[in-house]
């Protein structure tokens, strides 16, 4: 191939030809498009090496150095050969064939490999020479999924991911072994008497089949038939109704017509439905060889019975039909030597520890008789304890209930240790907690605060003896309705509902020139409405010609309640001199007589007072 330097080009087909002209530092030159691989760049008439230059992506070619300017770049690209609709006559040899389609109609021999996209035999496939050992090999479309003629061991190998598949029956006259698992996804069908063994040699240890009329599944081997389920294992009828249900770290359940009777608990066994024994059967509940408990039937002249028997043979609980007499009662417990404990007669009578219900005596009997009677009998020779307890277990609620004719009048609860007495919605708590008795609704088992009275207008208690205090709440007290109002004009209250003591700051209110130097004594008593106080002061200070006043009153009277105050003043510039509660004020204003029913009282002035203790007490009503 003339005209070139270097290495001259393989035999290939010249796809297509470029020539670039390069500017200052060009280093990518944009072609028409090429085969990867199949490429050579020339620079100025010199080839290349691959290390100069990259040319992956198909269309750009990237020199390693940039070109200088007017350098001439020419790019020439390859194809392989291709041979369209050729014809071959006579022997034709080839190492590697690769091809699309080949249509050969004579025989092929190919000592090399051969990769054919798309094969059409019409006649016999021969590979290989009969006796001679070659591998044959074929390839699928998945990864590692093959068929293989290993000569070396006679076998045809399915590999890797390929699996067989057969449209029609295949007919297998020896011994079919896989080593991987066998999947049927069309089901397995076998004849009648023909077995699907499992396990040991010939019949194999176990056994399914069917003879034409049952089916089996046979353990015929050693150890033992296990099945096992990850939630349940069950056995149904075909149509899927329930027989028996194990369930994993559960119960196990014994149905009748798809209705569970039997069920087994972590405790024992429940059964729906009745329980029937065969007649003379018995019952043995056992544990160790002492703990032995027996139910059976027996009869005797009386009544037949049922009979449940202790571990010895003196201890017995005895059941018996319309029996009513002390031989041969409804239901007895016999002790064995501590002797009879209870027993119950046909006519519905209790006995603890008697005999008959005739004659009282040491135990106890609820006889019914028209109404129903508890008969306790001597208990002096126990060890102190109640002849009778009632309780219930660890929650709160009634003990006990009365009732007339199925409608409850009352009954006795627990809250909390303490006794609760009542019916419905009135009840008495005694409430240990504060050592008192507090007004409950039995009925919701609730303390029931101020709602419920101590006796009624036409029934009363009558005295009330205490050693503490009455503490009403705020507002409420002593009512005197009942003592009737006044022979005239009319009364507002007559609710006594406040007492208290105390003591009040006397104070100088306004500017009358004087100051309190020490208060020896300023109390007072609340009753009711109304208020007594006193007060001892002492005073200096020369005053002035504004109006004494004096503050600081523990309560203010309403508009125009005035009251009048006795006074006694060290010193003072007049006679006659007396206070009086302000109206709807908490201060007291003084005055003195004028000395002429002509002329008004006058008004108290600061320096009407010289220094000294200044006394005055006085009632008055509180607003």
């Amino acid at each position: 191939m003339a005209g070139y330097l270097g290495a001259i080009p393989v035999p290939q087909a010249t796809q297509n030809r470029e020539s670039f002209t390069a500017s200052a530092n060009q280093t990518s030159f944009a072609t028409a498009g090429y085969t990867v691989g199949f490429v050579d760049a020339f620079l100025n008439g010199v080839r290349l090496n691959t290390a100069d230059f990259t040319a992956t992506n198909g269309s750009d070619i990237v020199l390693a150095s940039g070109a200088a300017v007017n350098d001439i770049l020419d790019v020439i690209s390859y194809a392989t050969f291709e041979v369209n609709s050729q014809t071959f006559t006579g022997t034709t040899t080839m190492t590697d064939v690769v091809a699309a389609s080949l249509d050969i109609s004579g025989n092929i021999d190919i000592d090399g490999v051969t990769n054919l996209d798309v094969v059409n035999i019409a006649g016999a496939v021969s590979v290989g020479v009969n006796d001679t050992g070659y591998d044959v090999k074929f390839f699928g479309a998945t990864a590692d999924a093959f068929m293989l003629w290993d000569q070396s061991e006679d076998d045809l190998i399915l590999g890797g991911a390929a699996g067989l598949s057969v449209n029609s029956a295949a007919l297998v006259t020896g011994v079919l072994t896989t080593t991987a698992k066998a999947v049927s996804n069309g089901g397995i069908g076998m004849p009648d008497n023909a077995k699907l063994t499992f396990g040991g040699t010939g019949d194999g240890d176990l056994q399914i089949y069917h003879d034409g009329s049952n089916s089996y599944v046979d353990d015929a081997g050693t150890g033992r038939l296990i099945l096992r389920g990850n939630d349940r294992v069950m056995i149904q009828k075909y149509t899927g109704e329930d027989m028996i249900s194990c369930l994993v770290d559960g119960a196990v359940n014994i149905y009748h017509n798809n209705a569970k009777k039997i069920e087994t608990t972590a405790t024992g066994v429940a059964i729906t439905g009745g329980f029937t024994a065969t007649t003379g059967s018995t019952i043995v509940v056992a544990g160790s060889s002492a703990d032995i408990a027996t139910f059976g039937l027996s009869g005797n002249t009386n009544n037949p019975s049922l009979i449940v028997k202790g571990h010895a043979t003196n201890q017995v609980l005895t059941f018996r039909g319309g029996s009513n007499t002390s031989t041969y009662p409804a239901i007895a417990f016999d002790m064995g030597t501590s002797g009879e404990a209870v027993r119950i007669l046909a006519n519905g009578n209790l006995l603890v520890g008697m005999a008959s219900d005739s004659v009282t005596g040491t135990g106890a009997g609820f006889i019914k008789n028209g109404i129903s009677h508890i008969y306790a009998g001597d208990f002096t020779a126990d060890t102190g304890g109640p002849p009778l307890m009632v309780g219930r277990g660890t929650n709160d609620g009634p003990i006990i209930e009365f009732n007339r004719s199925g409608t409850t009048g009352g009954g006795i609860n627990i809250d909390g240790g303490s006794l609760v007495i009542g019916g419905g919605d009135v009840g008495i708590g005694f409430y240990q907690a504060a050592n008192s008795i507090v007004p409950y609704n039995q009925s919701t088992n609730q303390a029931r605060g101020d709602l419920i009275d101590i006796g009624i207008n036409s029934i009363r208690w009558r005295d009330l003896y205490l050693s503490g205090n009455v503490k009403p709440d705020a507002g409420k007290g002593i009512d005197f309705a009942a003592t009737g109002g006044p022979t005239s004009g009319s009364d507002s209250s007559e609710l006594f509902n406040d007492y208290e003591e105390g003591t009040w700051t006397p104070a100088i209110s306004g500017s009358s020139g004087k100051n309190i130097t020490d208060t020896n004594y300023a109390r007072y008593i609340k009753i009711g409405k109304q208020v007594h106080f006193q007060a001892y002061i002492v005073m200096d200070g020369t005053g002035n010609s504004v109006a004494f006043r004096l503050g600081g009153l523990p309560y203010a009277p309403p508009s125009n309640g005035y009251s009048v105050v006795a006074c006694d003043i060290n010193r003072v510039a007049h006679g006659g001199v007396y206070g009086r509660v302000a109206s709807s004020s908490q201060i007291l204003d003084f005055y003195f007589f004028s000395g002429s029913i002509n002329s008004d009282r006058s008004v108290l002035l600061g320096n009407d007072l010289g220094t000294g203790y200044f006394i005055c007490s006085g009632t008055y009503i509180a607003n």
